[in-house]
C-alpha cells in the first residue's frame, strides 16, 4: 500500500506543481473543479444518497453552485465574508468533536439531506479559497503552492513522527491511526517548512510570525477536516470514499484536510497586510 502511495503521489505532485505555476487561475478552476465535482459524487454516497439519480442530482448542484460563485474569487470581502461563516463552522465541528463521545458521534443518525448541506460547506468555500489564492497578487501562484507544501510537509511529519513514537491514540474509535505524537510531528513540521516559505516569499519579520502563526492554525484544523471526513466513512461503513488514487482512496480521502485548512488559509492570510500580495 505503502508503494502505490508514492507512485500515486510521485505522479500527481509535479502535475500539481506544473499547473499552479503555469496555468492561469480560469484553467485552474476547470481542473479542481473536476476533483471538487468528483469529491462531490463521492460525499453524495457518504450523505446517504443511494440512487444514480439523487447522486448526479447533487453532484449536479455543486457544479452550479460552483459556476454562480466564480466571480467571487476576485471579490475579497466577499469571500472575507464567506470564509469567516465557513470558519465558525469548523469551530463548531472541532467542538463538536471533542466534546462529544465517539461513540455517540457515529451512532448519531444525521438527516441525508442534512449531510448534503454539508458536503456544500465542505467543497464550495475550498474551491473558492484556492483560485482566490492563486489570484491573489502577483505571488499568488507562488502562496497557493506554499498552502499545498504546508499541508503535504505536516501530513508527512505527522505519518512519520506516528509510526516512530506513536503510542497515544488521538481518537482511536473514530481514527485509529492518528495519534498524539502525529500531532505534534505535524505542527514541527509545518513550523518549520512555514519559517522557510515565509522567508522565501520575503516577508518581514512580523509578517514571518504572522503567517506561521496562520499555519499552525491551518494544520490543527486539517486535523478536524480530516477527522469529520472519518466520522462520515464510519458512518457510512466505508473505509475509503472511493478507489480513483491507488494507494490513496478517493477524492476526498485527499482533500479532507483541505476542506478545514484551505478556506482558513485565505482568511487567516488576508487578516494581515501584505500576506497575499
Amino acid at each position: 500500500m505503502l508503494k502505490d502511495r508514492v507512485i500515486t503521489a510521485a505522479i500527481l505532485i509535479p502535475l500539481l506543481v506544473a499547473a499552479i505555476l503555469l496555468l492561469s487561475t480560469k484553467s485552474l478552476a476547470f481542473i479542481f473543479g473536476a476533483f471538487v465535482l468528483t469529491g462531490a459524487w463521492e460525499w453524495s454516497r457518504l450523505s446517504g444518497f443511494t440512487s444514480v439519480i439523487s447522486r448526479i442530482a447533487y453532484t449536479g448542484i455543486v457544479l452550479l453552485l460552483m459556476i454562480s460563485s466564480y466571480e467571487w474569487v476576485t471579490q475579497q470581502l466577499v469571500l472575507q465574508n464567506l470564509m469567516s461563516s465557513v470558519f465558525i463552522y469548523w469551530l463548531f465541528a472541532f467542538v463538536w468533536l471533542v466534546i462529544t463521545p465517539a461513540d455517540k458521534i457515529l451512532s448519531n443518525a444525521v438527516n441525508v439531506y442534512a449531510r448534503g448541506l454539508v458536503g456544500l460547506v465542505l467543497l464550495i468555500p475550498t474551491w473558492l479559497s484556492l483560485l482566490a489564492l492563486h489570484s491573489s497578487g502577483v505571488h499568488g501562484a507562488y502562496i497557493l503552492l506554499s498552502f499545498f507544501i504546508l499541508i503535504g510537509v505536516a501530513d508527512s511529519g505527522a505519518y512519520f513522527s506516528g509510526r516512530l513514537m506513536g503510542l497515544t491514540k488521538l481518537a482511536p474509535v473514530i481514527s485509529p491511526g492518528k495519534t498524539m505524537a502525529g500531532i505534534y510531528g505535524g505542527l514541527v513540521a509545518g513550523a518549520i517548512a512555514a519559517f522557510i516559505m515565509g522567508q522565501l516569499l520575503g516577508y518581514s519579520v512580523y509578517s514571518l510570525l504572522s503567517y506561521i502563526s496562520v499555519s499552525l492554525l491551518c494544520i490543527v484544523f486539517s486535523i478536524v477536516g480530516d477527522l469529520f471526513e472519518s466520522v462520515a466513512k464510519r458512518s457510512a461503513g466505508v473505509k475509503d470514499s472511493g478507489s480513483i488514487f491507488p494507494g490513496h482512496g478517493g477524492v476526498m480521502d485527499r482533500i479532507d484536510s483541505l476542506t478545514a485548512a484551505a478556506p482558513l488559509y485565505f482568511l487567516g492570510l488576508s487578516w494581515f497586510p501584505g500576506l497575499l500580495e
